[in-house]
């Protein structure tokens, strides 16, 4: 009898053994066909995206002289890729293997614990086919590298979901993935402060390792910001880039005719630029013109403190003026139809920003493939400006919405709050961003665009009535 039992649990082994490598084949395969659609763009807009940002940062790059305005951390990135490869091509292939990685353990992850084929396999179509993953993947800005930080989290809390110990290397890449966020963008701190919160309220079976991530990260994230800084020798960055969203806000009540203005607030702010010019520079969607047309950059600011204290006094004595601009600067966020900033291929026959004026750079678009540049660009600019597309494709609203609705099916479905933990990251993100919104670019809410698409399978996971798991499930109730 116990020879014929260990002959039984063998057979079971090797079947175990057997199904999780056709998981890792076929997930692999699909792995494998999403990012050759993706080569196909970055062949067609070779060497990468390269807007705004990553043309000031390379410029830094080039000349040595450094600032803290784009993250010094990426900037460090970005200089790597630059120096070693002599092109920032590279970087935007890492961009998309890394991605296609991660769809891969995530495939695996979602398979093992029962997702049907089709959800999985509806999950690589979209992937594949929508022109954002491909385009926004091959961007150099520091958005793709936190939203691909982003979604390895949503990756990682799907495996501390299942309610198994997290050992050492979970721990690590926790904490590491973490301080990667919070170094990635200035703003990253406050997405790492909120997760690792809403991970010690949800997920009770961790709030061991949750805590002792919290203290690991606060020593160890100011010694790689310090250490980035030191790299590059940056001075302090300019106030206006702390109160960008300030300024916006503010702007708006004094663009209101009818707006409560105290006399002593007015001179104060008119110490900074004369109130016409506030209200001719106002637009309720953007703040371009109120920080960089104005050139806030080079004015004399006030303390960031005493700059929160103004707004806040001029939003409770005109709270319909403040609540107006509020619904439409995130506007961008929640309808279909407003239009989003996607990238340079949106305004210009080139992907990267104002070829002319940093031609010295040496940087141009050589596509490698002719044929397939013309037509993503037409697909993309005909998608961007046609509405409907528009809602489908680009907008964060549709994501945000579906991942919402499907995130409490799943809940439902498991009877657990385990799949709003899973995806915590980028829900928390998207609300950050409804507080300090004041550009509407898609590249804010790329993390969440990257991990929609696991809401599908993670909904679709068989009832939590019919699962057989020795392991509870965290946070399940």
């Amino acid at each position: 009898m116990p020879l014929r039992l260990n002959s039984l649990e063998n057979r079971v082994a090797a079947s175990r053994r057997g199904a999780d490598a056709a998981i890792r084949l076929e997930a692999g395969a699909v792995a494998l066909g999403i990012l050759g659609v993706w080569s196909v763009y970055w062949l067609a807009f070779y060497p990468a995206v390269i807007g705004w940002d990553p043309l000031a940062q390379l410029a830094q790059i080039e000349s040595g002289k450094y600032t803290d305005w784009h993250p010094a951390f990426h900037t460090l990135l970005l200089a790597l890729f630059y120096k070693v490869f002599e092109s920032v091509a590279a970087l935007a292939f890492c961009q998309m293997l890394a991605a296609a990685a991660l769809y891969f353990l995530a495939y695996c992850q979602l398979s093992a614990l029962g997702a049907p084929r089709w959800s999985l396999l509806a999950m690589a179509a979209w992937l594949a086919l929508s022109p954002a993953f491909g385009y926004e993947l091959i961007a150099i800005w520091k958005d793709t590298p936190f939203a691909l930080g982003t979604l390895a989290l949503v990756g990682l809390l799907l495996r501390f979901s299942q309610g198994g110990p997290i050992n050492r290397w979970l721990f690590a890449a926790l904490v590491v993935l973490c301080v990667w966020i919070a170094s990635i963008r200035h703003n990253g701190v406050f997405l790492v402060a909120a997760l690792l919160v809403g991970c010690l309220a949800l997920d009770q079976k961790h709030r061991k390792a949750y805590a002792i991530s919290v203290v690991v990260f606060c020593a160890a994230f100011p010694l790689v910001r310090f250490a980035a800084l030191a790299a590059i020798d940056a001075p302090p960055i300019h106030r206006s880039l702390l109160q960008q969203v300030v300024l916006h806000h503010t702007a708006a009540v004094l663009a209101d005719p009818a707006a409560e203005v105290s006399p002593s607030t007015l001179a104060s702010l008119e110490s900074v630029m004369p109130r016409r010019e506030w209200v001719e520079r106002y637009d309720c969607t953007t703040a371009r013109e109120i920080m960089y047309e104005a050139g806030m950059t080079n004015r004399e600011l006030p303390s960031t403190a005493r700059a929160i204290d103004t707004w806040l006094r001029l939003a409770v004595r005109n709270p319909g003026t403040a609540l107006g601009h509020w619904a439409c600067v995130t506007r961008h966020l929640w309808s279909l139809t407003e239009p989003v900033t996607i990238g340079p291929v949106a305004v210009g026959p080139s992907i990267i920003a104002n070829e002319g004026y940093y031609a010295a750079l040496g940087l141009r678009t050589e596509s490698l493939w002719l044929g397939a540049n013309r037509w993503l660009s037409h697909v993309i600019r005909s998608t961007n400006d046609n509405a409907f597309w528009r809602g489908l494709v680009w907008s964060p609203a549709l994501p945000l919405f579906s991942t919402l609705c499907l995130v409490a099916l799943a809940c439902r479905r498991q009877r657990s709050n385990w799949p709003l933990l899973v995806m915590l990251p980028v829900l928390l993100n998207s609300a950050i961003w409804f507080g300090l919104a004041s550009f509407p670019h898609i590249r804010f809410q790329f993390p969440l665009l990257l991990a929609a698409p696991l809401a599908l399978p993670l909904a679709a996971l068989p009832l939590a009535a019919s699962q057989d798991s020795d392991a509870e499930p965290a946070g399940h109730e």
